[in-house]
């Protein structure tokens, strides 16, 4: 029997069945730490590539010449892009740390990969808190209507 950080989902083909899952530890699984380390630093990366973005729109508004305002709009084009990219890369990462995660408690890939779609991002803290501390359990059945109100 797999031990690790128990999750219930809600079948999306069937709303009133649950799924019941397994997500590693990192007690149990150092790679998941690296996994998390690696979303950290992307995390720090695209608040960097956002900082810079802020910067070359404030440099585009303070623009009072064409010459000047073509630069700036360059620099504003060049750091939107960077901020996209960063924002993947980190998307990517927690990607790859939550199906990782799962696939060590004993799913297969392609049940990994549905688990991580049926993922809340915004329960990302909890299910880390849980694989860091090494126990317990989440349910993310809350129905879509439930979450709205």
């Amino acid at each position: 029997m797999n031990t690790g950080i128990k999750i219930d989902y809600r079948n999306p083909e069937d709303d009133t069945q649950l799924i019941h899952a397994q997500f590693a530890t990192s007690r149990a699984n150092p790679e998941l730490n690296d996994l998390m380390l690696e979303c950290a630093r992307k995390d720090v990366a695209e608040n960097a590539a956002l900082k810079r973005l802020e910067l070359a729109l404030r440099q585009m508004e303070a623009a009072t010449d064409e010459a000047t305002l073509q630069a700036a709009e360059a620099a504003v084009q060049e750091a939107s892009e960077k901020r996209h990219n960063a924002s993947v890369a980190l998307v990517e990462a927690v990607r790859r740390f939550i199906v990782r995660g799962f696939e060590l408690g004993g799913s297969s890939p392609e049940t990994a990969e549905l688990l991580a779609t049926l993922t809340p991002p915004e329960r990302l803290p909890e299910l880390k808190s849980a694989c860091l501390f090494g126990a317990g359990c989440l349910d993310f059945t809350q129905r879509r209507e439930d979450a709205r109100s």
